[in-house]
């Protein structure tokens, strides 16, 4: 173990790699979550469901701010398991065009999205966009899958930076911060 600490860019590479393992251990949770009980969710729950998922697979392939004059992409230059490309590509188109805006234009694979709708019902017009209403079985089925093998990537990444710095032991019961702030201050905070 190296007695001294992680520079600012070992820091922001701890940060990302535990960013996006965050979120992909959310994801693969709200999949799984989808999987068991979708039959049984009410239109509101599934799409509250979805767009978490949605968020939280994108979120490691968006901009982050880093530093109030630093953005980052945490997932940019990792490279995605090929076989799960198009998988990949849907959860970001649906969330740069459904989700985190609304486009006019919309992946097909999820239906018919963002097109303007109108109902009338008892004589009163009603004006609306369709947001995703489900994500097929064998995608929702597949999701775990890619987001495990994400997880393994980052964990290997994050486990070598860690072991060379590491002060905290296995017996250690406390909890510590990543300092990113100031370099003058410790690397983690207890």
């Amino acid at each position: 173990m190296n007695i001294s600490s992680p520079d600012i860019e070992e820091r922001f590479d701890i940060w990302k790699y535990a960013y996006s393992r965050s979120a992909f251990i959310e994801s693969k949770e709200i999949a799984q979550l989808l999987l068991t009980l979708q039959p049984q969710l009410t239109s509101a729950h599934r799409l509250a469901l979805i767009t978490a998922l949605v968020v939280s697979y994108a979120r490691p392939f968006t901009s982050s701010i880093i530093e109030h004059s630093r953005r980052l992409i945490p997932m940019k230059g990792i490279p995605l398991p090929p076989e799960h490309e198009t998988l990949h590509l849907l959860y970001l188109s649906m969330r740069h065009q459904v989700v985190g805006h609304k486009d006019a234009t919309a992946p097909s694979k999820t239906g018919i999205l963002n097109h303007v709708r109108f109902s009338v019902h008892g004589g009163n017009l009603d004006m609306s966009t369709r947001t995703i209403a489900s994500i097929p079985r064998e995608l929702l089925t597949e999701t775990p899958i890619l987001c495990e093998k994400l997880i393994k990537v980052i964990e290997g990444r994050l486990n070598a930076i860690l072991r060379k710095y590491s002060p905290i032991s296995a017996e250690d019961n406390s909890v510590y911060y990543l300092n990113i702030a100031d370099m003058s201050k410790p690397w983690i905070i207890k």
